[in-house]
Parts: C-alpha cells; structure tokens; sequence
C-alpha cells in the first residue's frame, strides 16, 4: 500500500421517501474509497465493528482492494449518522455513545511502502482514537507525507475551544492541510480563506486548501498560490465531495511522484494547480451522485 486512510467509517442514512437508505460512508473511510479507484494501492486504519455494519464496511474495503491489515474489530457498537439534506449542506444527527471507531488505543507499525497518511473528522477528535492518531502522527511526520482534513462535526465534538486547540496542535504536523470554508468558520472565526491559508502555509505547511462550495476553491505553498474554479455539475448532493476533492488531490499528487514532504516542497506551482483541478473535477463528479460515490479512474476521461 502507498497512501493509508485513517480513522472511522460511518453508516450514512439518506432520506428515500418516507424512509432512509443506509450507505456506507465516513471522511476517512471515504477518502480510502475514493483513493482506491483512482488506482492508488490504498490500506485504511481504524478500528470497526463486529456487528453487521461493521462486517459491510470490511467486505466493502475488500470489495474495492483496499488493504485491511491495520484494521482492528470490536465488539462496540458501530457509528450511525442521519443526514438531513434539506439546507444547503448536509446536516448529520450522529448516533455513537460507545462507538468501536473511537476505541482506538495503539497504532500499529506501518508497512515500508507507505508514503502518506490521510486524518482528519471524528476520529481525529474523540475518545481514545483521538490520542492514538495524534501519536501516530507524531510518530510518522519526518518519514511521511501527511495530509489532514478536519471535518469538525460541532454538534458532535461538543468542546469548541478543545477541538480547536487540537487542530492549532495538528497544524504543526500536518504537510497538505485541506477544510471548507464552514470548517474555517468553526475552528477560525474571523478569519477569510486568504488569511487562513497563508497563515498555514507561514506555520510550515506545505500546500493549503480552502473549499469554498460553488466559489473558487482557494490554495497556497510557498511559491505562491491561487484559485481554482469548479467544474460546473446538476447536484444530486454534496455528501462526500471534499473526501472525494482529498482522493483526487492525493492520487493526483501520487501520479506525479510527490507524495513525499521533500518532492512537495520542491513542486512548481503549476504542477500543485493540475492537482487541485484534478481534485475539483472529482469533487464534482461526486456531487452528481447520490451518497459518497468518489469516481473511478475512468470516469476522468
């Protein structure tokens, strides 16, 4: 495996009607998705359940050939969400006291293969997890190529002023830094996407990316930066377009050989903006579907 996708998978229940249809979904688990059928040999860790949910999201990784070695079982139960898509982005009723992804106590070692790791979202910020992806991190910052995503859920997470010390601490460790701009607004108040992203890239990140929806997606490195517009796209929703926006940006990186903080560092600026387009394109493509349903490498044709 070449880039490894860690933290929870989520079972997503959709509105169909008068009921609800269960997808499986989840950032992390999402983004190990999305990885995968873009042709990136792809492992996910995280720690999943035993129960009926749970043996979907291991036959569905297997499914798509994902390597499922650093995954671990538990008897807890898995995590539910119900998504309200009646506003403009989709809204989540979380259902997980006690969920197996936050159990998470030790990370195991990483295959030599390993290039990057994909964090971020739920598991990035609650229970034992939490701690346990923080050193892995840690652990892994001058080896590999890190990539970080963090999805706050508010509503969820609870502790404002904890999770954005968390993300402040995460910055330090953190190579490619991608959020939306509701996630900006959340975790830096006041802050414009300009202002955010420059002040990442004068932390040390490497490349920063800001979302804006159906504005121009923001970015900068330390040779400069832009703006890359969206593809334009009849939306059937927008679950799982920035996981598919991170895939596509990390199998893009990945094509081109600079998965690594060395060969980042030292790419051209329009190199990183073929990526972000590229990442655009797949983002858009997912906000055609219904669900998060990341395109497969000829869907780019």
């Amino acid at each position: 495996m070449r880039i490894v996708s860690c933290g929870e998978a989520v079972v997503d229940f959709l509105p169909a009607d008068a009921s609800w249809s269960a997808r499986a979904g989840g950032s992390p688990f999402n983004v190990a998705i999305g990885l995968a059928r873009l042709g990136v040999a792809t492992g996910f860790l995280g720690r999943l359940s035993t129960d009926l949910f749970g043996d979907k999201f291991v036959a569905q990784l297997e499914r798509e050939q994902i390597a499922t070695s650093l995954v671990t079982r538990s008897t807890d139960p898995s995590l539910l969400a119900f998504v309200d898509l009646t506003q403009t982005t989709p809204r989540y009723g979380f259902y997980g006291n006690g969920a197996a992804d936050f159990g998470l106590t030790a990370a195991p070692g990483l295959p030599d293969t390993v290039r990057a790791l994909h964090v971020g979202s739920l598991a990035w910020a609650m229970g034992s997890t939490a701690a346990t992806l923080e050193s892995l991190v840690a652990r892994e910052f001058t080896r590999r190529l890190i990539s970080f995503d963090p999805n706050p859920r508010p509503s969820l997470l609870g502790d404002a002023a904890a999770i954005r010390a968390r993300f402040d601490r995460s910055l330090a460790r953190a190579h490619i830094v991608k959020l939306s701009d509701e996630d900006l607004a959340f975790l830096l108040p006041g802050h414009t996407p300009d202002q955010a992203a420059e002040l990442f890239v004068a932390r040390g990140v490497l490349l920063a990316i800001v979302t804006r929806g159906t504005q121009d997606t923001i970015w900068r490195c330390a040779g400069g930066g832009g703006t890359t517009p969206i593809v334009a796209t009849a939306v059937a929703d927008t679950i799982g377009a920035g996981d598919s926006f991170t895939a596509g940006l990390l199998a893009a990186l990945s094509a081109r050989d600079l998965d690594s903080s060395t060969l980042l560092r030292a790419a051209p600026r329009e190199l990183l903006a073929a990526c972000i387009a590229e990442a655009t394109r797949c983002a858009s493509i997912t906000c055609s579907r219904i669900g998060a349903d990341p395109p497969h490498r000829r869907d780019l044709a």
